[in-house]
């Protein structure tokens, strides 16, 4: 079991995805499933992230509500070891980020580890700022939009899961500054190639968009506890459209420079 388990179903319930699309289940993840997407599929952003963190509680609870040994789940640190040996383009961006960015951002944070026996997600950027919370999935060319954002979703209802239960959750003493902020804000970020790929879906992304910031925020406004987290927003932010990720080049202090420029310029791309 796992926080997480009955959760990919959920998407594709919401999501209006039948047993008739082609692809494996959870059917979300498939590009394939994106391109068929039309008005009818959107999602009522508030009933789908009630049911997504009213499907964490009930793994939680049938587990016996255990908490967790592991300090480091939700840690606010840097990781920015780099190896050659990595494959995919997304962790050596993240890392570059992480490096040239300062104190004020975390990259490869746990969320689940140690907890209901399979864990291991990790988020894949935050920034602080005051009270407010920024968490980021970063993609460069695997999966889609759809997909990215379902994966920030869940990631910011287990950070209010683990807010609103952190006493019966955390280590006896431990701090982290990840589960202090009051306001979450939840990103996909990418290269302007990676949403290109879907620009036929343009229109259903931003209505997507739309319909999950508005949804996250009065999914939020339920709890009655002023103590409770709020997500406060929920976007796809793109590097401006001249920026391309050539990771070749990580060790290139010049070229990390322009990826913290690119950093610093990101924006809403569907506007």
């Amino acid at each position: 079991m796992s926080l997480f388990d009955g959760c990919p179903e959920i998407v594709d319930r919401h999501l209006r995805i039948t047993d008739e699309w082609a692809g494996i289940k959870p059917r979300y993840m498939s590009p394939t499933s994106l391109l068929q997407m039309e008005e009818e599929n959107l999602p009522d952003g508030r009933e789908l992230a009630c049911d997504l963190f009213g499907q964490m509680m009930r793994n939680w609870g049938a587990a016996g509500c255990p908490s967790t040994s592991s300090r480091q789940n939700w840690r606010f640190t840097k990781n920015v070891k780099f190896d050659d040996k990595e494959r995919g383009p997304e962790v050596p961006l993240e890392r570059t980020i992480s490096r040239m960015t300062g104190e004020d951002w975390a990259n490869q944070i746990p969320v689940d580890s140690g907890l209901l026996g399979k864990s291991g997600k990790t988020l894949d950027l935050a920034g602080l700022d005051g009270n407010v919370l920024d968490l980021v999935e970063l993609k460069v060319d695997s999966n889609t939009p759809l997909s990215a954002a379902i994966q920030v979703l869940i990631y910011g209802l287990t950070n209010v899961f683990f807010q609103v239960n952190r006493d019966r959750l955390l280590p006896k003493g431990l701090e982290s500054k990840s589960l202090d902020p009051k306001q979450l804000q939840l990103h996909v970020l990418a290269p302007v190639s990676f949403y290109f790929r879907f620009e036929k879906k343009s229109s259903w992304l931003q209505a997507f968009e739309k319909a999950m910031c508005e949804g996250v925020i009065e999914f939020s406004n339920q709890f009655q506890c002023a103590d409770y987290p709020r997500v406060v927003h929920f976007g796809f932010l793109g590097f401006p459209t001249d920026f391309s990720w050539d990771q070749s080049r990580h060790n290139d202090e010049t070229y990390r420079s322009a990826v913290k420029n690119a950093f610093d310029q990101r924006s809403q791309y569907y506007s």
